[in-house]
C-alpha cells in the first residue's frame, strides 16, 4: 500500500505507521515509492509543494510560455520504468524532441 501526501495540509493519521517514508515527490521519489510499494512495503511519499513531479513538471516561465524544466532527463529514464509503471497506458506523452 502506498500513500501520497501532495500537500502539507493533507493530514497523515498519527496512528498509522509506515515501513518506508520517501521525502520528496519528485520523479525519483515517485519511482522509488512505486517500487517500494510494489515490493509490499507500506510507503508514504511526502512532498512540500502542492503538486508532485519535481523537476519534471511543466511550468510557466514567461506569459504564454510553458516548458518542463527537466525534460532533458527523459532520455535517461529506463525502459523498465516506463514498462513497470505503465506510463504510456496512463497517458504520459512526450513530443518527438523527447524521443517518446
Amino acid at each position: 500500500m502506498s500513500t501520497l501526501c501532495a500537500r502539507w495540509e493533507d493530514p497523515v493519521p498519527e496512528t498509522r505507521t509506515y515501513d518506508v517514508v520517501v521525502v520528496g515527490g519528485g520523479h525519483n521519489g515517485l519511482v522509488a515509492g512505486f517500487y517500494l510499494a510494489r515490493a509490499g512495503l507500506s510507503t508514504l511519499i511526502c512532498e512540500r509543494r502542492p503538486f508532485v513531479g519535481g523537476a519534471c513538471v511543466t511550468e510557466g516561465f514567461a506569459p504564454g510560455f510553458r516548458a518542463s524544466t527537466g525534460a532533458y532527463v527523459l532520455s535517461m529514464l529506463r525502459e523498465s520504468v516506463w514498462r513497470d509503471m505503465r506510463l504510456v497506458e496512463r497517458g504520459i506523452r512526450v513530443d518527438a524532441a523527447g524521443r517518446r
